[in-house]
């Protein structure tokens, strides 16, 4: 007889078995992909409310944004630095058009760049968990660690702040390249090696680190046993490499002329900022003391110190050791390049940003991913994929919640400050906030007070901070410290005019008229601070002066209308008219939608006893702008001239209503029906 099992034992313990093995389902790439997105969309969705402003944001986005918001300018945004000028410290093209269709989508707005910024992240994830497979096919842990990657609290001012854009884009197709390059030795395709040397073009163009990307598949062919490339094979991806950077110095050096200034780049600064690789890799594993501006920190030195030599040690012990030290010169590979630049503030603005951490740190994820798999008691451990699981969530909440400090320029630096009180260029930052969005003057001298104490030599903190004290009426404060930042900075015009215009409202002609001269020593091209120079050479009596400054702002400036009218009032006063109604003509000509314009020129004919004229010009302004009570009160005065006394009253009653202050005396003399 044949024997009969029992069919619900068998049942039960099968479904028993599915359920607990639902963490082993999950890893089918699919599921990763949407895993990954879901837990990123959690994780960053709150960014796309963020606003732009935070430290570069500023200087590379919305100081261009006219820039960036006009496809004609594709081939300037290709050919500058990221601040969209020639020469500077660095050339990252793709970055700057990236920023074009960002400024497309959402213009000033932040939630474009950061959108775009996640979109990156994600594929950029998916990229580290093919890097892991192709390494070892354990799916299940390399998708646990891709996870904890995809929500590590250390990269959100990778995701949250704008101008990690380079980093991103570089960590995307760095990825790519080498992974492809995997594939290439394993397979032999040509298409392989064709994306791998495409993406090494566009990592090179995306941030100048990927200048390494070479050596790691150099290591690669080392080390892979599957290789179905021999030596002979290397030589197509050589080439391909040698053209692209040669394409690339090119245009960087001669046609955007970059030319990084003498100290800020080489083996000092490497020197200075050793401590960067001991507290990154602290800061990887045990996620605390994050900031957007940080310091070196000596306990999270002394923790990376210790946990990278236990790194090393594992890794010499481990019979995989070949594909382990891979992943620690990935590492040292990546952040080599960033860590031998400095700014030049040096510690007195940070001395390391944690999104230059990105890159790098996949090679860390690839040691700690083939020491598990190495290990028999964590590779199959579901206890220890348990535990994995349970940070998962931890890890997301931190992140979601520090991720908040990134949501206003203000939150940006209070955080700052907070994490690196020595920080002198995060509370400059954090003033200049409190003065130009907050109109905080008071608040912005405090911060510049800090900031001068740790950086005495900064003109543009004294400059600020004498704005600040100018707009509380403390002039004398305001001169000394405009003063003290032309003597720091003698060459910067910006403290120059300040005190130009400051000494002009005081009534201190000469003084102004001396400031002007000395901004148009500098830049004499200046065509505004002709105008300037030509209103006080005006108050103070010399008209001839005055004409021949405002003519030649007009000679540098062909198209400055406020130079017309200004011109135009001077040869009134010379007894000009006829060419003084040449210049309001002009004047009106630039700009048609101007009522002062018509105003002026109103009031001109009106002197001249041409009253219909005037008469028709205050009717122009009048429609151009309903409430512009000069042109009431004008056309008042040509309709008087013209026996319309109903009229002329009516006007100068809607100039009352309007609180010009010469109405109630018209009103009074001649309307006292």
């Amino acid at each position: 007889m044949k024997k009969v099992e029992k069919p619900s034992n068998q049942f039960v313990a099968k479904k028993t078995q599915r359920s607990s093995d639902f963490i082993d389902q999950v890893p089918r790439t699919p599921y990763v992909i949407l895993t990954l997105a879901i837990a990123i969309i959690i994780t960053y969705s709150r960014t796309l409310g963020f606003t732009l402003g935070k430290l570069d944001e500023t200087n590379i986005i919305l100081n261009n944004l006219g820039l960036l918001t006009d496809f004609r300018n594709l081939g300037r945004a290709f050919l500058s630095n990221p601040f969209f000028n020639k020469g500077g410290d660095f050339y990252r093209p793709l970055q700057n058009l990236s920023f074009m269709l960002d400024a497309h989508l959402s213009g000033q707005a932040g939630w474009g760049y950061y959108l775009s910024n996640m979109i990156i992240h994600f594929l950029c994830c998916i990229l580290v968990f093919h890097l892991l497979t192709l390494m070892d096919n354990r799916k299940k842990t390399a998708f646990l660690l891709t996870l904890l990657f995809a929500i590590h609290p250390l990269f959100v001012q990778t995701v949250a702040w704008a101008p990690s854009r380079g980093d991103l884009l570089l960590a995307l197709f760095s990825l790519l390249s080498v992974n492809t390059f995997i594939l290439y030795l394993r397979q032999k395709k040509v298409l392989y090696l064709a994306i791998n040397i495409i993406s090494f073009g566009l990592a090179l163009f995306s941030k100048e680190t990927a200048i390494v990307i070479p050596l790691v598949c150099f290591l690669l062919f080392i080390i892979e046993k599957e290789k179905l490339i021999s030596f002979k094979g290397l030589l197509i991806p050589a080439a391909g490499y040698l053209v692209l950077f040669a394409l690339f110095m090119y245009l960087r050096n001669v046609v955007v002329e970059i030319q990084v200034q003498k100290g800020l780049f080489g083996a000092i600064p490497l020197l200075v900022h050793l401590r960067t690789i001991p507290d990154f890799i602290a800061k990887f594993f045990i996620p605390v003391a994050l900031g957007p501006m940080p310091a070196f920190k000596l306990p999270l030195t002394v923790a990376g110190v210790l946990l990278m030599a236990a790194i090393i040690y594992m890794i010499v012990r481990n019979s995989s050791r070949n594909r382990l030290f891979l992943g620690l010169a990935w590492f040292l590979l990546f952040i080599t390049p960033a860590i031998m630049y400095i700014n030049k503030f040096g510690s007195a603005s940070c001395d390391y940003m944690e999104h230059r951490a990105y890159l790098p740190l996949v090679g860390i994820l690839l040691i700690v991913f083939l020491l598990i798999n190495a290990s028999p008691k964590l590779k199959d451990n579901r206890i220890f994929h348990s535990m994995l699981l349970v940070l998962i969530p931890i890890f997301g909440i931190y992140t979601f919640l520090y991720s908040g400090n990134y949501k206003t320029p203000m939150s940006y630096y209070n955080r700052a400050i907070e994490n690196n009180p020595a920080s002198a260029i995060a509370l400059f930052n954090r003033a200049a906030t409190r003065m130009d969005i907050n109109k905080d003057y008071a608040g912005a001298i405090e911060d510049y007070d800090r900031s001068i104490y740790l950086l005495p030599d900064y003109a543009e903190s004294y400059n600020n901070r004498g704005f600040c004290k100018e707009s509380l009426k403390d002039t004398a404060a305001a001169v000394q410290d405009y003063t003290m930042a032309t003597r720091l900075k003698p060459g910067w015009t910006g403290p120059h005019i300040n005190l130009a215009n400051l000494r002009l409202h005081m009534g201190q002609l000469e003084e102004a008229i001396h400031e002007y001269d000395t901004v148009l020593y500098y830049d004499p091209s200046n065509y505004t601070i002709y105008k300037e120079r030509a209103s006080a050479r005006s108050e103070s009596g010399d008209i001839q002066g005055a004409y021949e400054d405002i003519s030649q702002a007009i000679k540098l400036k062909a198209d400055y209308v406020e130079a017309y009218f200004q011109r135009g009032l001077l040869l009134e006063q010379m007894q000009e008219p006829q060419a003084a109604l040449e210049d309001f003509d002009k004047a009106i000509q630039l700009k048609p939608d101007d009522p002062a314009a018509y105003t002026n020129r109103g009031i001109l004919k009106y002197r001249l006893q041409d009253f219909n004229g005037s008469l028709d010009d205050f009717n122009q302004a009048i429609a151009i702008d309903p409430q512009f009570s000069d042109a009431y009160l004008n056309r008042g005065m040509s309709r008087y001239q013209l026996k319309d006394l109903e009229g002329a009253c009516e006007d100068w009653n809607k100039a009352n209503q309007l609180n010009s202050p010469d109405a109630p005396a018209l009103l009074k003399n001649y309307c006292r029906h």
